[in-house]
C-alpha cells in the first residue's frame, strides 16, 4: 500500500494487515489530510461515482487492448498458424 502521507499509527495498522506499506510523510502532528494539499476540494457522491465508473471503463478498454495485442503479436493461433 502507498500513501502520500498519513499518520504514524494509521501506517502501523496498515502494516499489521498489507504486505508492504509505503508513506511519504507521517508528521508526528497530523491533523487533516487536506492540510497537505495545495489544492484538496470537497466531492459530492455523484463525483466519486463518475470517478469510479471512468475507472472502470479505462480498465476494461485497456484489458480489450492487451487482448488484441496479444493476438495480433506475430504468435501463431489455429487458423493462423505457418504451414
Amino acid at each position: 500500500m502507498a500513501l502520500p502521507v498519513s499518520p504514524q499509527e494509521t501506517v502501523a495498522e496498515l502494516a499489521q494487515e498489507a504486505d508492504r506499506v509505503v508513506c511519504l510523510s507521517q508528521p508526528e502532528q497530523f491533523h487533516a489530510l487536506n492540510y497537505h494539499y495545495l489544492r484538496f476540494p470537497q466531492l459530492s457522491d455523484s463525483d466519486v461515482a463518475a470517478a469510479m465508473d471512468e475507472a472502470v471503463r479505462s480498465q476494461k478498454a485497456g484489458q480489450h487492448r492487451s487482448a488484441q495485442h496479444a493476438v495480433g503479436d506475430g504468435s501463431k493461433t489455429r487458423d493462423n498458424r505457418e504451414k
